[in-house]
C-alpha cells in the first residue's frame, strides 16, 4: 500500500470491548462480533480507498481523531470502543500496528441511526517532545 497523508472514513459502531473478545477453554478469541466487524471494516476500507488506489500507514507514527456518534441514547464509556475499532483498522492494513499511534483523540457527538465513528488518520513527521 502507498503511503497516504492523511484518510477520513466512516465506519460502523463497533461491539464493545467485552463482547468483541471471548475466553474458549482458556484461550482468548476473536467472537462472532468481532469477526462480522472486522470484515465490515475491511469492506468498507476497500470499497472508499482501494477502489481509487492503495492507501496506507505502513509503519508512520500516527495521529488518531475518532468522532463516534452512538445509536442511541443509553450512557456508554467512550474507551470501550477503541480497542475492537483500532484491531480493525489494523486488520484491514491501514497500519501496520496501533502502537503507532502517538496522539489520540475521542469526541463524542450526537446520536445517530445505528450509530457510527468516523475516523481520521494522519502520519506525523518525528517530533523529539512527543517520542
Amino acid at each position: 500500500m502507498a503511503d497516504q497523508a492523511s484518510v477520513t472514513i466512516d465506519l460502523p459502531w463497533p461491539p464493545t470491548a467485552n463482547r468483541y473478545w471471548r475466553n474458549v477453554n482458556g484461550r482468548m478469541v476473536l467472537s462472532r462480533d468481532g469477526r462480522r466487524y472486522r470484515e465490515a471494516v475491511d469492506g468498507l476500507v476497500w470499497k472508499q480507498f482501494c477502489e481509487s488506489g492503495p492507501v496506507g500507514f505502513g509503519e508512520s507514527h500516527l495521529e488518531l481523531t475518532i468522532e463516534a456518534y452512538p445509536p442511541d441514547r443509553r450512557r456508554r464509556d467512550l474507551d470501550n470502543l477503541l480497542k475492537p475499532l483500532l484491531d480493525a483498522l489494523q486488520h484491514a492494513g491501514l497500519f501496520a500496528d496501533d502502537s503507532q499511534i502517538v496522539s489520540l483523540q475521542i469526541r463524542r457527538r450526537c446520536v445517530a441511526a445505528y450509530g457510527l465513528v468516523r475516523v481520521c488518520l494522519t502520519a506525523i513527521s518525528h517530533d523529539e517532545n512527543v517520542f
